[in-house]
C-alpha cells in the first residue's frame, strides 16, 4: 500500500493487520427499527475482561442469542495454552459471562481464533483459526461448535489455498462463505480467493484473485450476500493504481460475485477523498451496499489532528454504493470524530452505526492517536460521536456492533477497561486491560 509520495502504507501486510482489525456478521446484512437519537453520551461497561478463563482481547463479530445473550470470541485467553492463552468462545447475560468454548486443541493440533462467529438455523456456531501444525507452522482451517460445546475441524486449508481471514457469512441455506489471503497466485505469496462451504461440509473455489490490477488483491474482510445468492467485498489493496511492488498496491475495490462466477468491479478506491483500504460492508433491504475505508479521506484535516498511523494517509471514509451504480462518501472522519472506521457498519433504516479504532479526545497508544469512537452517521451525512473512549471504559474498539431486540448496541474493544496505574496482566503502553464488553442504550 502507499501514499500520495509513494512511500508504503505499512511495512507489510502482517503490519497491516495489527491496524485492521477485521470483524465480520452473519449475512453483512442488520436491519432493524432505526431510533431516535439524541447526542447523549449514554455508553455503559458490561464486562471487563481478565485474561484468564474468560479470555482476552475479543475479536470480531459478536452474535446477539436471544432476548438478552451476546456471544463472542476472544482470541487470548482461556485456561488451556500456556502463558497467554489460546482464546474463548463467551457468553455474555445480564451483567455475567461464561466461557463457552475454550480453545487449544482441535483435532489434536494447537489451535487460535482469528475471528468472530456466523450460527446456522441448528444453532452450531462456526469460526475461522490458525492450527500450529508444526512448531514454527501454522495452516488456516474453519471450525465448528456443536450446542453441547463439542467442537471440530470442518476444512483445513492448503499453503496454495492460503489462510481464511475477515470472517464467516452465511446464506439461508446454510453455505459458508468467507476469503483467504496468500491463495489465488503463487503458493504462500497469493492474492487472495473467495470459497463456499457446503452443509456437507464440501469446499469450492469460487473465485481467484490473480489480476490484482483488475480484480483487486488482499481480501481481509467478510463478505455480504443478498437475497439470489451474489456475493459482495472488497479488497484492501488492487486496482488500476497497483504497479506490483510493495510501495504500490493500490487502494482496494468493492466488487460482486455472481453465482454463476462473474466477478464485476463495482468501484476502484483512488486513495484520495473516495477512502482506502475499504473493509466489511452491509446491505440495506433495498440492496444499497454501505461500507468503511480505514484510511483516505480528509488527508488535509487527518493530518493536522495527527493520527499516528492516519495522518499521511487519511482518517478514513463512510461510503454508500446504491443501486444505481452511483458511489459516494457519505462522511469523511478527521480525527477527533474517529480514524480508522471498521467493522460491518449497522444499518438501522437511514442511519449507520460504526466504531473507529482510534481517534477521538482521549489517548495515544500503539502509533494510534487518540483511543477510538462510537459514532453514528444520519441519512444526511451527520455524524454524531455517541462515545470517545477514554481507556478505562475500553481502548481500541475490535468488533462490529449489533443491536439486541430491547434496542440497545453492543460492542467491544481489544484493549482498555483497568486503571492505567494497574499491575493487570494486560497492559499496553501504559493502558491496562484485556477489553471491555459495552452497551450504548438508545433512546426509546
Amino acid at each position: 500500500m502507499k501514499n500520495n509520495t509513494g512511500t508504503g502504507r505499512f511495512a507489510s501486510l502482517a503490519s497491516f493487520r495489527l491496524h485492521l482489525v477485521t470483524m465480520a456478521l452473519v449475512t453483512g446484512s442488520v436491519l432493524l427499527t432505526p431510533p431516535t437519537l439524541s447526542a447523549q453520551d449514554d455508553l455503559h461497561v458490561q464486562y471487563k475482561f481478565n485474561g484468564l478463563a474468560d479470555g482476552a482481547s475479543p475479536i470480531g463479530n459478536l452474535l446477539a442469542d436471544g432476548y438478552s445473550h451476546v456471544l463472542g470470541v476472544a482470541n487470548e485467553g482461556g485456561n488451556v495454552c500456556v502463558p497467554s492463552g489460546c482464546g474463548v468462545i463467551f457468553d455474555w447475560a445480564h451483567g455475567f459471562l461464561v466461557p463457552k468454548f475454550t480453545f487449544g486443541s482441535l483435532d489434536g493440533k494447537p489451535n487460535f481464533p482469528t475471528s468472530g462467529l456466523v450460527r446456522d438455523t441448528a444453532g452450531d456456531l462456526y469460526g475461522e483459526m490458525l492450527l500450529k501444525i508444526q512448531t514454527n507452522s501454522t495452516v488456516g482451517a474453519i471450525y465448528k461448535i456443536l450446542p453441547s460445546g463439542t467442537g471440530e475441524v470442518v476444512h483445513v486449508f492448503s499453503a496454495s489455498e492460503g489462510e481464511p481471514y475477515g470472517g464467516l457469512t452465511i446464506d439461508k441455506n446454510g453455505n459458508l462463505y468467507g476469503v483467504t489471503t496468500g491463495g489465488g497466485c503463487a503458493p504462500g505469496n497469493g492474492c487472495g480467493e473467495i470459497f463456499k462451504i457446503d452443509p456437507r461440509g464440501v469446499t469450492t473455489v469460487l473465485f481467484h484473485f490473480n489480476n490484482p490490477t483488475e480484480t483487486g488483491s488482499d481480501p481481509l474482510a467478510s463478505l455480504a450476500v443478498d437475497a439470489v445468492g451474489n456475493l459482495y467485498g472488497t479488497t484492501v489493496d488492487g486496482g488500476p493504481d497497483d504497479t506490483g511492488n510493495s510501495d504500490n498496491p493500490g487502494y482496494g475495490v468493492l466488487f460482486q460475485l455472481r453465482p454463476d462466477g462473474t466477478f464485476t468491479p463495482l468501484h476502484y478506491f483512488t486513495g484520495g477523498t473516495d477512502g482506502a483500504a475499504p473493509n466489511s460492508i452491509a446491505l440495506d433491504g433495498n440492496g444499497n451496499i454501505y461500507g468503511f475505508a480505514l484510511q483516505g479521506g480528509d488527508l488535509s484535516t487527518c493530518a493536522l489532528y495527527d493520527a499516528g498511523a492516519f495522518a499521511n494517509f487519511g482518517c478514513g471514509v463512510a461510503y454508500e454504493y446504491d443501486t444505481s451504480g452511483s458511489f459516494s462518501v457519505i462522511h469523511s472522519f478527521v480525527g477527533s470524530d474517529g480514524a480508522g472506521p471498521q467493522g460491518i457498519p449497522l444499518v438501522l433504516g437511514d442511519t449507520i452505526y460504526g466504531a473507529t479504532q482510534a481517534g477521538g479526545v482521549h489517548g495515544s497508544t500503539e502509533g494510534l492517536d487518540g483511543f477510538g469512537v462510537v459514532f453514528q452517521i444520519t441519512a444526511n451525512g451527520t455524524e454524531t460521536t455517541l462515545h470517545s473512549f477514554a481507556g478505562k471504559d475500553g481502548l481500541s474498539p475490535s468488533t462490529g456492533l449489533i443491536q439486541l431486540p430491547n434496542g440497545d448496541i453492543y460492542g467491544a474493544t481489544l484493549y482498555g477497561g483497568h486503571s492505567s496505574n494497574s499491575t493487570h496482566p494486560c497492559k499496553t503502553n501504559g493502558t491496562a486491560g484485556c477489553g471491555v464488553l459495552y452497551k450504548i442504550v438508545l433512546p426509546k
